[in-house]
């Protein structure tokens, strides 16, 4: 190497070999994007979905869901309930493990900071709908990441 620029450029392209070696990404996330517009929404479904079910007792004969929704509805959530709410914990954690490990780290988010567990629990209750949000993020560093080359 005869300059600093040809130190420079060698430098950047050993990052880039490091950090593909590490099966990690030249963009690192430092932001949290909570839900709003239609993802709030669909949170806040799904958080009420928790919730209802998460009781079952609340569906029992004479209870509230008797009560205010009819019997119909509350037996057959009563039936529900065990499986459904078992089903959507597992689900969740299951696709809460996987961000953690593919979006999160890939990404250089420190599980010893609040943002990695802002993602993590969010992508808990969401599941999809957090990585559609965290990957929408990526995209806009990278346009951004694009835009200061040129």
């Amino acid at each position: 190497m005869t300059s600093y620029r040809e130190a420079r450029e060698r430098v950047v392209q050993l990052d880039k070999e490091a950090l593909a070696g590490l099966c990690r990404s030249d963009i690192t996330i430092q932001e949290f994007s909570p839900p709003t517009g239609l993802w709030a929404v669909e949170f806040a479904v799904i958080s009420a979905t928790f919730l209802a079910y998460s009781q079952r007792w609340w569906f029992a004969q004479g209870e509230i869901v008797d009560r205010v929704l009819g019997a119909g509805f509350a037996r057959f959530s009563w039936t529900i309930q065990p499986w459904l709410i078992t089903l959507m914990v597992g689900l969740h954690a299951a696709e809460m493990a996987y961000f953690m490990k593919n979006r999160l780290s890939k990404h250089s988010v420190n599980p010893r900071t609040g943002l990695f567990w802002k993602w993590s629990a969010t992508t808990f209750i969401e599941g999809v709908f957090a990585f559609n949000r965290f990957d929408t993020l990526v995209a806009e560093k990278r346009e951004e990441k694009a835009k200061q080359k040129h």
